[in-house]
């Protein structure tokens, strides 16, 4: 090759550490073909700016076509915002268009991998978070009736039992019926009132 020819030649090569000049495009891309060179070979040419892998320039693009700039996919903002927010779909795209170096490409499934990992246990995390909330919630109900939880308990099975006891006033009652009712809703609070004032009792005995 003369100096005349490699002076005209716009695209080059970097192998080895060693830039090689190359006729066009079309002619780096049989190399890659041939494996006389990586698919991720970086290649220069002044339309490029900067020195960028083969994988990642626009597959359209010709050595004599219109300068264009590579595809969506392949651009690096993409992919790291991918990365961040849908990792599961980013790195299979990653790996699809060979986007990166191989090495890099493993790098990234791993830190994905990690990454999706950490999502989930959080998601676990918060689910059980959530359980034992609700459960304490539930099962701990007797803390709204009493400080201690054996009268806490029972106070709370009386106020049950005298909301059914108001329930049953319905505007239907005889006359009768309603002294009754009364009578039977005014023994259930003196209960009530006589199992918090132990409940008080035990509360200050267990401080002590």
């Amino acid at each position: 090759m003369t100096t005349e020819q490699r002076e005209g030649m716009d695209w080059f090569v970097l192998a080895n550490g060693n830039q090689h000049p190359a006729p066009d495009l079309d002619t780096i891309r049989l190399w890659q073909r041939e494996g006389r060179v990586p698919f991720d070979v970086l290649v220069y040419h002044p339309t490029l700016g900067s020195w960028k892998p083969l994988n990642q320039i626009d597959p359209s693009r010709t050595s004599t076509g219109p300068s264009t700039e590579e595809v969506w996919y392949r651009r690096a903002w993409v992919h790291v915002f991918g990365f961040v927010f849908v990792p599961f779909i980013q790195i299979p795209v990653m790996w699809f268009a060979r986007v990166f170096t191989k090495q890099t490409r493993w790098l990234v499934t791993f830190a994905g991998a990690v990454w999706m990992v950490l999502i989930l246990a959080s998601g676990s995390t918060a689910d059980s978070g959530r359980a034992v909330y609700a459960g304490a919630q539930g099962g701990e109900s007797w803390q709204e009736y009493g400080q201690t939880e054996r009268y806490g308990r029972q106070i709370e099975r009386e106020m049950q039992v005298l909301q059914e006891l108001n329930s049953r006033n319905d505007g239907t009652l005889s006359g009768a019926e309603l002294k009754e009712l009364g009578e039977r809703q005014s023994a259930q609070w003196r209960k009530i009132g006589e199992l918090r004032r132990l409940d008080y009792h035990a509360h200050v005995e267990s401080k002590r």
